[in-house]
């Protein structure tokens, strides 16, 4: 993995902390933290490590090298700079700081184009791409689609977000902007990397290029509609791309399952598929609770955070956790470090979510012992999420760890 792959690792680990630090103050009251905790996640923990997989498999699938790595090392700059300066302005709410941010992170997006188009147009050939059976190229031609649009949707979302900010559009255009965000460029992003990567690193190929097609379409219709119903306040609209977008994922999830299922050691690990899944059951509950607010407003304004959790901390960091576990070794072509504490993080992680899940419920409805099962789910999520970098340095740079923690060690006498 080159230097500036990994740097993009790092930025999104610290953004990783910074999220988790504002999770636990928005529990413990600090209700300011919100728009810069939802913002760091979106955009600086998730986004970080989806340029850090893009970075190193892009290359192998297009058996290509970046014509100017430079402008890699750029992006990575720019991200960084952006993802600091638009968490302060949000924090602080000092407008012109917020903007400062947001015009950072749109140039940062365009790079990150500019370097997936320049591997495509001007890459230096490095040799034969990974192989793949005929069915697999149907797939992988998709699954680009899906990774197309997904870049794509994150430029867009970030001038929405600096349109609002402008004054330009309504303040539901910044809801509609996450979303797009979410749906969009995450989760489309998700689905395109998936497909790509699970056949090849578990030898077991997905259901096949019809389901893939057809969870593609109905993904992007019930985008753009439930984009555009947030946007104009169309509540109807957004049921209808509620209830679409929970066709789609269900097709994802039956599309990957053939991979996730295998068990031996040549497979995904137990660890990684618990992860999945826990994720996918969370997902359920995000988008079933999104339906329902298209259908009673104030139900939406009152479990709001319940939604942002199983979405953002139940499904998007679950799913990074699991694939991130089976990937980054083979990544770098050794063991996962200590996988019995992997494990714990795994189920520290997923417990977390679920009690605060329950927090949230509870103080949205008063019921007694609220704030301290929140404060509770969140700081478990918040060691869960230490833990997961530590293993994830490991991995990255088992040297470098192993010196640090010696020297952290009590010495004896």
């Amino acid at each position: 993995m080159a230097r500036s792959t990994k740097l993009f690792v790092v930025s999104g680990l610290l953004a990783l902390a910074a999220a988790t630090t504002l999770h636990l103050l928005l529990a413990l009251g600090w209700d300011q933290a919100w728009a810069a905790l939802v913002h760091i996640t979106l955009f600086g923990w998730i986004s970080g490590l989806i340029f850090a997989i893009n970075y190193h498999t892009m290359p192998v699938f297009a058996a290509r090298d970046f014509p100017w790595p430079r402008l890699i090392w750029l992006h990575w700059a720019v991200f960084s700079g952006g993802i600091t300066v638009a968490a302060l302005g949000l924090l602080t709410s000092w407008r012109w700081l917020t903007l400062l941010g947001l015009g950072l992170e749109l140039a940062s997006s365009l790079l990150f184009m500019l370097n997936t188009l320049s591997l495509f147009l001007r890459g230096v050939p490095r040799g034969a791409r990974m192989p793949a059976p005929p069915a697999q190229r149907a797939v992988d031609r998709l699954a680009t689609t899906a990774t197309k649009a997904a870049g794509l949707c994150l430029p867009l979302a970030l001038a929405v977000l600096l349109a609002q900010r402008l004054g330009w559009l309504g303040a539901q255009w910044w809801l509609a902007a996450e979303h797009l965000t979410t749906l969009g460029w995450v989760l489309l992003m998700i689905v395109g990397v998936a497909c790509h990567v699970l056949p090849r690193w578990t030898g077991v190929a997905l259901r096949g290029a019809t389901w893939l097609r057809w969870q593609l379409r109905t993904h992007l219709a019930a985008l753009l509609l439930m984009v555009l119903a947030l946007g104009l306040g169309w509540s109807a609209l957004f049921a209808v791309g509620g209830v679409l977008m929970a066709v789609a994922l269900t097709l994802f999830g039956w599309l990957i399952w053939p991979p996730l299922r295998q068990r031996d050691p040549l497979r995904l690990a137990d660890l990684s598929v618990r992860c999945v899944l826990a994720a996918f059951a969370f997902l359920a509950l995000g988008i079933g609770l999104g339906v329902t607010f298209a259908f009673n407003r104030a139900t939406g304004a009152l479990l709001r955070p319940l939604h942002a959790e199983a979405n953002l901390w139940g499904f998007v960091s679950l799913f990074i956790y699991g694939m991130a576990y089976h990937m980054l070794p083979r990544f770098m072509g050794r063991r996962l470090p200590w996988p019995a504490l992997a494990a714990a993080q795994s189920w520290l992680a997923i417990g977390g979510v679920a009690l605060a899940l329950y927090g949230w419920c509870a103080w949205a409805y008063a019921w007694p012992g609220s704030r301290v099962t929140l404060v509770a789910g969140c700081a478990l999520q918040t060691l869960a999420a230490a833990l997961f970098a530590l293993i994830a340095a490991r991995t990255l740079r088992p040297a470098h760890v192993a010196i640090a923690l010696s020297a952290l060690a009590p010495r004896r006498s």
